[in-house]
């Protein structure tokens, strides 16, 4: 597959007044775009990402709430199928469609599914692991899902749907988004990604059939490279918001500028490393423990991230004496000795996890520890090195929260990778062994391959409703202290910047949005531009 670095993707447009088009613009500051778009993956799950989701694909549910734009209904309705315990029922809009004309149809609800049950290293997938089978009637437009064990929260399943009908074909669910987004079922569709220049452009969708269409005809994202070129881009107005990593001095660049507001905000995913259960050297809780004594975890953030302000550093799990110290290290030691050098796993296109991977091993050398990286992909990681123990441990974004699916996906059993069949049924494994040999698994969610049986059972639990957050929560922070599966080493720390040109939900920037993946981008077709910016030619 070619580097998505090195590609330029364009999107067809609908014909526009050009006119309109140079004057109707925002521009908003993001991160360098060094990876894919698919918001499903936790190799791509960047906050611009996952903005960019929310803007152009279409979702059954937004914020808790039933997308109308989308669906006219989705209920809970009586289990009928034979294995069934919960079966859900949407029926889709009849004028929503792709803005390439084709329609939203169960095919899409389909694509998803059989993606997030197939695809190593998806987030969250415990919710879709529980669909059973999905029935399209009624032209593709009613959709059937047979749950074979309960969701409480089923509201969760199918957001960012993808156009099943663009990838159907010898396209793999990892490479679907690589380079672009080729159609759209939002308020925008993505006109050109210019990866060179670090520009990506939005159209108004003028295919989309709801009743608020967005409100600019353009947003024109450009990736802010140093603290000095964004207070430059935000001075001149080439930009009116942004969404950025901070660095050592982007809070004191951005202060010196009139007229401008900057708040920061934590996303829900945090850097971590975890410990496999199937490693060679750290099977045993003891040895993870005594591991997660010698990680200096405020050392690791600052140089891991490359700065030592607006550091969300994870706090350390303990505070080890010099004694406690001296054992664990002639534990490891002793276990890298005897059955070879520590595998740390890292995704090679993130910068910062890589960075964090090689001080954790340079941590680790200097106690004279034997320690090896190994740069890979998620899809290799989840899928291959890890479930076969060829990596101890991996260092990786990872979603975090206290929501039913975030917990059952970090604790839930690994499983064989599943297929779905042109009907909307599951494949099974072949046999049991495969079910059962860890080397077949794939690991997503829960990258420790931790699997018991008690576990397992609150998973079910929680996913099902039976239980409360304040039951699940203790038990789980209970066997992470147990099972020593994770060191915590930093939030995704985000700056929101709000300059000119630009009218959003207030003008008080603290009062914009900053719930769900998205952050204030969920208002962003509501905005409106107030300057006479012209978008740079595609």
């Amino acid at each position: 597959m070619e580097d998505p670095q090195e590609q330029t993707s364009t999107t067809s447009a609908p014909p526009a007044d050009s006119a309109k088009n140079k004057a109707d613009v925002i521009g908003i500051g993001i991160d360098p775009l060094t990876r894919g778009l698919n918001p499903h993956l936790s190799a791509d799950d960047h906050a611009f990402v996952q903005a960019l989701a929310a803007l152009v694909l279409p979702s059954a549910f937004v914020q808790g709430e039933m997308n109308t734009d989308v669906l006219t209904s989705a209920e809970e309705v009586e289990a009928s199928e034979s294995g069934a315990v919960q079966t859900l029922r949407y029926q889709i809009r009849r004028e929503a469609q792709w803005s390439d004309g084709t329609p939203i149809t169960g095919a899409d609800f389909r694509y998803l599914w059989a993606g997030m049950v197939s695809t190593p290293g998806a987030i969250d997938p415990a919710p879709y692991r529980a669909i059973k089978q999905i029935r399209v009637s009624n032209g593709g437009k009613t959709v059937e899902v047979d749950l074979s064990e309960r969701v409480a929260q089923w509201q969760v399943l199918f957001n960012n749907l993808l156009p099943s009908h663009m990838f159907n074909t010898g396209t793999t669910f990892e490479q679907a988004l690589a380079t672009s987004i080729p159609a759209s079922a939002g308020r925008y569709m993505v006109r050109s990604i210019d990866r060179p220049r670090g520009v990506v452009t939005l159209a108004r969708n003028d295919r989309f059939w709801g009743a608020h269409p967005a409100a600019t005809e353009t947003l024109q994202f450009r990736e802010v490279r140093t603290p000095t070129h964004g207070a430059e881009m935000l001075r001149s107005g080439q930009i009116s918001f942004a969404d950025l990593t901070p660095t050592e001095t982007s809070l004191e660049s951005l202060d010196l500028l009139p007229y401008t507001q900057v708040r920061t905000r934590d996303r829900d995913s945090r850097l971590e490393l975890t410990m496999s259960v199937n490693s060679r050297i750290l099977s045993d809780p003891e040895l993870r423990h005594a591991l997660t004594l010698l990680i200096d975890v405020p050392r690791v953030a600052r140089l891991a991230a490359g700065r030592s302000t607006n550091l969300a550093t994870a706090d350390p799990l303990e505070q080890p004496s010099e004694e406690e110290r001296a054992a664990a290290r002639d534990t490891v030691v002793q276990a890298v000795k005897t059955k070879g050098p520590l595998r740390l796993a890292v995704d090679a296109t993130d910068q910062t996890a890589s960075a964090a991977a090689i001080t954790i091993a340079d941590l680790l050398r200097a106690e004279g520890i034997d320690v090896e990286t190994v740069m890979g992909d998620m899809k290799e990681i989840a899928g291959t090195q890890l479930p076969r123990g060829d990596a101890d441990a991996v260092i990786s974004w990872n979603r975090v929260g206290s929501t039913p699916q975030v917990m059952a996906s970090r604790y839930a059993c690994p499983v064989v990778p599943t297929t779905v069949t042109a009907s909307g049924t599951i494949q099974t494994p072949n046999s049991t062994d495969d079910a059962n040999n860890a080397s077949t698994l794939m690991f997503s969610g829960n990258l420790s391959g931790l699997c018991l049986p008690d576990v397992q059972h609150k998973v079910t639990e929680a996913m099902a409703g039976a239980v409360t957050e304040s039951d699940y929560m203790p038990f789980f922070e209970d066997i992470e202290h147990r099972e020593r599966l994770r060191i915590p080493l930093m939030a995704d720390r985000r700056l929101d910047v709000l300059g000119k040109n630009i009218i959003g939900p207030s003008e008080d920037l603290a009062q914009w949005p900053t719930g769900g993946q998205a952050g204030a981008f969920v208002t962003a077709p509501t905005w409106k531009s107030t300057g006479s910016i012209k978008a740079e030619d595609e």
